[in-house]
């Protein structure tokens, strides 16, 4: 399996270019790289430019994992208690998410990936973008799936 460059955008994200003749930060699509070029949209124009000149827009980093618990299966409505029988129980798999950074880079989708390893064996990265409203909810029902 061949590991993607996290540097490198996806193509058809939305990336920062920063040039440096103009001095400002633009919002470009991104459309691919040839060489050290990327190929970008830019108020739709499309245009090759150095690949150094993009970044990634911040973005919402969450760690979640699962936790096992033990829940009732039935209601135990017929269960006698004060008689010493037990109810049934099952185990099941509990999403718990926890918000790393609000405005993260590449790096730190790295160093996160790093704590998630100490955390559990089940636990994943996720990242969302900045207007994502619930990105802790979003990453149980990620990791629950």
């Amino acid at each position: 399996m061949t590991r993607r460059n996290p540097a490198i955008p996806d193509v058809g994200e939305i990336v920062i270019m920063h040039s440096p003749h103009a001095g400002e930060d633009s919002d470009v699509q991104y459309r691919g790289k040839i060489g050290d070029e990327a190929t970008v949209i830019l108020n739709g124009y499309q245009m090759s430019v150095p690949l150094a000149w993009l970044r990634r827009r911040p973005r919402q980093i969450v760690i979640a994992w699962t936790v096992p618990e033990r829940v009732k299966v039935d209601d135990w409505a017929d269960v006698r208690v004060d008689l010493g029988e037990r109810g049934e129980f099952e185990t099941i798999d509990r999403p718990r998410a926890a918000m790393w950074l609000i405005e993260g880079t590449d790096a730190d989708v790295e160093k996160a990936q790093a704590h998630a390893r100490t955390i559990s064996e089940s636990a994943r990265v996720f990242t969302y973008a900045s207007d994502e409203r619930d990105p802790l909810g979003a990453a149980k029902r990620a990791i629950a799936a």
